[in-house]
């Protein structure tokens, strides 16, 4: 038997029973195993599509009915109001690609699998703990698939030449030795600068880079409480009596404050992509995707990936990265079908070319337990071990509120404790 047919098998245990209570929910129970795809399965996504479409195309080879299985790339800025229209019109497709970052607004729109029919036991045992952003009170919302996320993006060149041979492991090693001997400058005017933090308008990942440190200082950003949502970054901890969202955005805006030792970035550089490979940026911590875009960027830029610095004294590590996963609109027409796709896809023997082809990690517990002997990928994997994530309401909205938080700290107008309880607040009311 083949290592692929194993695998299939090895994980068709929580596709019956999927399949099972939705399809004789949907379709009133019935002998449809051989037709189970035999009406087509439609996935939407915003991803690549080279990803999905090769990874079905080597199921196909153990399961020819997945010749029926194609996946649709959508813009982004325009598939929730193509899926309404869809709906509308009696055409959902049979599988949308969601996000943490899209979960919420299409939650209306899709069919939370029941607890009864996917345990939670069962779900905390397959998918890593941010996969967790999935399952919702009355349900879950999506199987997941994959994790992209943020590694440590360092120039080998910039740091051979500043005598330094490995990335730093800690924000305390990051502070104590590395700005200082990576950053070039002459008073304000930066001529190389050590790592990307500080402003929002040039860097990248700069929201999310809050939502990490926020993480990394013991918060959760939000939970559901009695079917609510509450933000919880301008929280304090009951262990460390710290405000999560205080100590992430000062220290974040710290490296734009030039009366700051750390000083190193300001919003007159170029963005951190282009910083970076012009090789006038030593560090970056950018998703784990970026890396072929880098690459094919400047094919001759000597740099490498690692895993992002902690707190020294941490207790446990902690990331951030986004997740993706497949979940069933409500008016699917063939939902059992759907989520034999979904379980199929998600699962150890397909996801692993899958989320090689999008730079990403698979979200499977069993899949990640074994590193591949490929220094890239390694670090993908180790990265999306300890990643958290958010459920993100409205993703540019949240945004807008991240970059005001910083630019009113940096301008001086907001102290950063009040500057994160008015971002708190304001996006709870996004909710």
């Amino acid at each position: 038997m083949r290592p692929f047919q194993v695998a299939l098998i090895a994980g068709f245990s929580v596709i019956a029973v999927l399949a099972l209570v939705i399809f004789s929910t949907y379709k009133g129970g019935g002998d449809a195993e051989e037709n189970l795809l035999a009406g087509g399965i439609t996935i939407w996504g915003t991803l690549p599509d080279a990803a999905f479409t090769e990874t079905i195309y080597g199921v196909t080879k153990t399961d020819t009915r997945f010749q029926a299985v194609t996946y649709v790339r959508k813009d982004a800025a325009t598939i929730d109001r193509e899926l309404l229209e869809a709906i509308a019109d009696g055409t959902p497709p049979d599988l949308l690609v969601i996000s943490n970052e899209t979960l919420y607004s299409f939650m209306p729109r899709l069919y939370a699998i029941p607890y009864t029919s996917f345990p939670q036991r069962t779900f905390k045992d397959t998918y890593i703990d941010g996969a967790e952003v999935f399952m919702r009170s009355d349900g879950v919302y999506g199987i997941p698939f994959a994790v992209d996320p943020l590694v440590l993006y360092w120039n080998r060149d910039l740091f051979a030449t500043a005598n330094l041979t490995l990335p730093p492991t800690t924000y305390e090693d990051l502070l104590r030795t590395y700005v200082d001997r990576l950053r070039v400058a002459k008073g304000t005017d930066i001529a190389q600068a050590a790592i990307a933090f500080g402003e929002h308008v040039n860097i990248a990942a700069a929201k999310q880079l809050f939502a990490l440190f926020a993480i990394q200082a013991g918060s959760d950003m939000v939970r559901e409480e009695n079917g609510q949502y509450r933000v919880t970054f301008a929280d304090q901890e009951t262990t460390s009596q710290t405000i999560p969202g205080v100590a992430a955005a000062q220290f974040f805006t710290d490296f734009a404050n030039p009366q700051s030792v750390y000083y190193t970035w300001n919003r007159t550089l170029p963005d951190d992509v282009s910083l970076f490979s012009a090789s006038r940026l030593a560090m970056r911590i950018g998703f784990a995707s970026d890396y072929a875009a880098l690459r094919a960027r400047n094919p001759n830029l000597n740099f490498d990936v690692a895993p992002i610095p902690q707190n020294a004294s941490a207790n446990v590590k902690r990331g951030y990265g986004t997740y993706y996963a497949f979940a069933v609109p409500r008016n699917a027409k063939n939902a059992a079908g759907s989520l034999f796709v979904a379980q199929t896809l998600a699962a150890a023997g397909a996801i692993e070319q899958m989320t090689s082809l999008l730079g990403m990690a698979p979200a499977h517990r069993s899949v990640l337990a074994t590193l591949p002997a490929d220094p890239v990928e390694s670090v993908r994997y180790s990265a999306a071990i300890i990643a958290r994530t958010w459920l993100d309401p409205k993703p540019a909205e949240t945004n807008v509120v991240v970059r005001e938080m910083f630019e009113s700290i940096i301008a001086g107008r907001a102290q950063a404790g009040s500057a994160v309880t008015n971002a708190m607040q304001r996006i709870r009311n996004l909710f």
